[in-house]
């Protein structure tokens, strides 16, 4: 009998290890069974993934694959770091959704982080036609102001790679004007012309140095030189805009009006650019009396520069002298 109760009690032993390997067994078919599912998952997400950056007809929405994103977006835009908004600010333009387009019009028209991330995000809305032209309500530096957009990519890395050598000496060229020393600038400049002859950007700096070293001989002497790199380098936007605006200042509206058309034909532009293009546009509204085409002209320059930068102090003067006749005739007319 002891014999039979020690075998009974074996195989039940037996029959629960067979239970228990057999209940390993299924949690394992399901575990590769769940492991499947996922790569599948995985797979398809690469699939949609794939065929969007390939297929213009279907294009890419990295919400489709990250709904629970969707809802975070506002909240990212207003907390995250620079870095991390430019992401969610990637991520959200690339979108393209009316949903998404809308949570990107509101924090582009919102007083919520830097004046430049709002900026690209109203850009970016424009070129895809959700928003046009304007203008539109705008903060920078603490105020509200009137913005005009138009289709300009504004990029903070040179459009055309510089040669190093040439890129060292423009760099060591503008820090010794910024601080004064034309001489030295002149010198660094003509190491460039001595090697490249032809190199506009250190034609112009040239010519920049006598406009601020030599009086009035310079500038006449500066004049001519930027006239000729114009003719040789049509596509040269410096010189084109110092010719519009030195137009405009003779009292020549036509040729302002065609000199600077001929700059904002390009819709890829440099920060520096840019920054040139706008200052430009505003003193040429200015001695147009165009006011509200000045004030939009400064609003875009408040977005590049510094609100330490002394040059938007110096602009701000200037509207606000031009304002005063006009203030005065509504004086008058009350």
């Amino acid at each position: 009998m002891k014999h039979v109760a020690k075998s009974t009690e074996a195989t039940q032993e037996t029959c629960r290890e067979v239970h228990h390997l057999t209940a390993q067994k299924k949690g394992f078919k399901s575990s590769i069974s769940a492991l499947g599912r996922d790569c599948r998952r995985v797979k398809n997400n690469c699939d949609h993934i794939n065929e969007s950056l390939f297929s213009p007809e279907k294009p890419f929405r990295p919400m489709q694959l990250f709904p629970q994103l969707e809802a975070l977006i506002p909240a990212m835009l207003d907390r995250c770091d620079p870095n991390g908004r430019k992401l969610i600010l990637m991520m959200a333009s690339s979108d393209s959704s009316p949903k998404m387009l809308e949570i990107l019009k509101n924090f582009a028209l919102s007083d919520r982080g830097s004046s430049e991330t709002r900026l690209v995000a109203l850009n970016n809305l424009f070129q895809q036609g959700h928003i046009g032209g304007g203008p539109h309500r705008f903060y920078s530096n603490g105020t509200w102001n009137e913005i005009l957009l138009n289709e300009l990519e504004i990029y903070d890395e040179p459009l055309e790679e510089p040669n190093p050598w040439e890129s060292e000496l423009t760099e060591k060229t503008l820090e010794s004007i910024d601080v004064g020393d034309f001489d030295q600038a002149e010198v660094y400049c003509r190491k460039i012309l001595n090697r490249a002859p032809e190199s506009a950007p250190a034609q112009f700096n040239l010519a920049m140095i006598w406009i601020s070293r030599d009086g009035e001989a310079g500038k006449q002497r500066a004049m001519t030189q930027i006239r000729e790199i114009h003719e040789k380098h049509p596509d040269h936007i410096f010189s084109t805009l110092v010719l519009a605006v030195s137009a405009a200042q003779s009292g020549d509206d036509k040729e302002a009006a065609r000199l600077l058309k001929l700059a904002t034909k390009r819709r890829k532009l440099h920060v520096s650019e840019a920054s040139a293009m706008f200052a430009a546009q505003f003193q040429i509204a200015l001695l147009s009396g165009e006011i509200q085409s000045a004030e939009s002209s400064l609003s875009l320059l408040e977005t590049l520069w510094t609100a330490d930068d002394p040059r938007l102090e110096q602009f701000k003067e200037m509207l606000a002298v031009a304002k005063r006749p006009i203030i005065w005739q509504r004086l008058l007319h009350i």
